[in-house]
């Protein structure tokens, strides 16, 4: 008894945490959000750097997350406040849930017993952030290159500027206050000829950055992305910033993009969602027309295609492809075939190479729960934009089986547009453990490689019994191959977080981790079942200009739904 007394005592966290300072008795001072949809989560920490300060203003975000809208003024009325204590120093009355909104009276008394008052309260401070992230020249629907390190924007278009509508996307909250010195109006024309000037005001409307703008034309790299590029653009919660059903509802989720914009897909006949992959925020949902939107993606040149659903074996249904290049216009349909497996085929689609020129797309059938696994996949071939062939291949001779979409299926990806030659991709989550690894919190599922002869070739173990590592997406971007995995949390209660892992997959025998982020943060830590909530999808988007790589994700159970970006410019 006495020893469950104790792991249960050691189990609760302390409103103090040792300091490691050892000039001052207090140190910092964390505020935890106690209650919505971020409980638990930190909201902001003050440093304190004055020893004799005794008005302690702990500086809270005006917005949470800084990327929506959402005040914080309700959550500063009931806050955990954590205090970093040098040994020996005690605060009384014991810290706690405090309103921040209110000046809190406390005594901290050092080792040798001398006290004084210090008061504890909040301060709402509007965000500082001031950077342009990206600009389009709407006459010429070219989009300038941001130097952010430099404050220059370089335009790749030479021709004259002198009276053209800018669009811009700034950090969130900030705005465009000036181009060339005069108040900015996105519906007036101005001078973007080299020489002219762009100035962004943050939230706080004290920091400001100017940029100088230039024309000319990139140098890029010579072949696929610069490295040091790849940055997170956003991580939000789409529930509370789009109107995503939450992590209790079933959804088939696929993505798709279009430049900077995220499709984001849940099946059962609802439209697709359109989101903003630097803010999150909704810029509305996909016009459908006739089309199904049962899984969505796009090819590596900006066309997005959408497909239904299909029984297979017997009772074998008709699979429809739809295209389009704006989610705004209703796709049209693009290819009709008969579904050629045993199993469903039309919850996953993935497509690597332009459906206008020369591409592959991959259908990967899904089992039927309590009754069979399966491991059979369906892919087209695309010559001159038009389907010459369709073909089936089954990995269970590989010793390969998974379960249902949406949750304990599979996903399979070809390693270049000649699979047959080159090979594939595959991940998924249950029965796909390395036998040799013990089963906990080792990674041990994982991800296939098999070349043009089958032979299996891991590319690494990634994920472990708490994730489901079965999203892959791959494009050529650049001239070199590029695939992303994304792992699904199972168990968010357990602050068990989603994972995204970015491949160089040029030579798909050689595959070089480029980006390994195991700790993505989460906006749902509730319980649930898995079989419901742990759904999710990951694309990659190369952008129309061809400069840059961005990769999309969606964990449905976590509510994590982000984007990365990646560029090719060499600096």
């Amino acid at each position: 008894m006495i020893a469950i007394v104790v792991g249960l005592s050691a189990c609760h966290k302390p409103e103090y945490v040792p300091s490691s300072a050892d000039r001052q008795g207090l140190t910092s001072l964390t505020a935890i959000l106690v209650d919505g949809p971020y409980a638990g989560q930190e909201l902001a920490r003050f440093t304190i750097t004055d020893p004799e300060a005794s008005l302690l203003e702990i500086p809270i975000p005006y917005y949470y997350p800084e990327s929506s809208n959402d005040e914080t003024l309700i959550y500063m009325m009931k806050l955990r406040v954590q205090a970093e204590l040098q040994p020996n120093f005690t605060i009384s009355p014991k810290l706690g849930v405090l309103d921040l909104t209110e000046v809190n009276t406390f005594t901290l008394t050092d080792p040798t017993g001398k006290s004084r008052e210090i008061q504890i309260t909040g301060k709402r401070v509007k965000p500082a952030s001031c950077a342009l992230l990206s600009l389009m020249v709407e006459e010429v629907k070219t989009s300038g290159v941001v130097y952010e390190a430099d404050s220059k924007i370089l335009i790749p278009y030479l021709e004259d500027l002198s009276a053209v509508h800018v669009t811009c996307q700034v950090s969130p909250h900030a705005t465009i206050t000036s181009i060339n010195g005069k108040k900015y109006d996105a519906k007036t024309k101005y001078n973007l000829n080299t020489g002219a000037t762009l100035t962004v005001t943050a939230a706080n409307g004290t920091d400001s950055k100017t940029y100088q703008i230039a024309q000319g034309i990139p140098t890029l790299l010579s072949s696929g992305l610069r490295e040091a590029s790849i940055a997170l653009l956003s991580n939000v919660d789409p529930v509370s910033m789009v109107g995503l059903p939450d992590y209790t509802n079933l959804c088939y989720v696929s993505l798709a993009g279009i430049g900077s914009q995220i499709l984001v897909g849940i099946g059962e006949g609802r439209a697709p969602f359109i989101v903003d992959a630097f803010t999150g925020a909704k810029k509305g949902e996909m016009v459908l027309g006739s089309a199904v939107a049962d899984a969505i993606t796009n090819d590596d040149a900006g066309h997005v295609l959408l497909c239904n659903v299909a029984q297979g074996g017997a009772v074998a249904e008709t699979v429809n492809i739809w295209t389009t290049d704006s989610p705004t216009t209703a796709p049209t349909l693009w290819h009709s075939f008969v579904n050629p497996c045993m199993f469903p085929i039309g919850h996953r689609m993935k497509v690597l190479g332009d459906i206008t020129k020369e591409a592959v797309i991959v259908f990967t059938a899904e089992g039927i729960a309590g009754v069979s696994t399966t491991a059979e996949m369906a892919w087209l071939k695309v010559e001159n934009g038009a389907v010459t062939g369709m073909y089936t291949k089954d990995f269970a001779p590989l010793g390969l089986g998974w379960g249902a979409a949406p949750v304990n299926f599979a996903t399979v990806v070809p390693a270049s547009v000649t699979p047959d030659k080159d090979g594939w991709f595959v991940d998924y989550y249950e029965g796909n453990s390395d036998p040799s690894v013990a089963h906990g919190n080792d990674d041990c599922y994982i991800l296939h490689y098999f070349d043009g002869k089958d032979r299996d070739n891991w590319v690494e173990l990634v994920g472990n019994w708490a994730v489901n590592p079965n999203c892959l997406d791959v494009k050529t971007f650049n001239g070199a191959r590029y695939m992303a995995l994304f792992a699904v949390s199972h168990f968010p209660e357990w602050d068990i977080r989603p994972r995204l892992h970015f491949y160089d997959v040029t030579d798909p025998s050689s595959a070089r981790v480029m980006l390994a982020n195991d700790s993505i943060s989460i906006f749902q830590k509730g319980a649930t079942d898995p079989e419901v909530g742990a759904a999710g999808d990951v694309v990659l988007v190369p952008s129309a200009d061809g400069y840059r790589l961005y990769v999309y994700y969606y964990d449905h159970h976590t509510q994590a739904l982000g984007a990365y970006v990646a560029d090719c410019f060499e600096i």
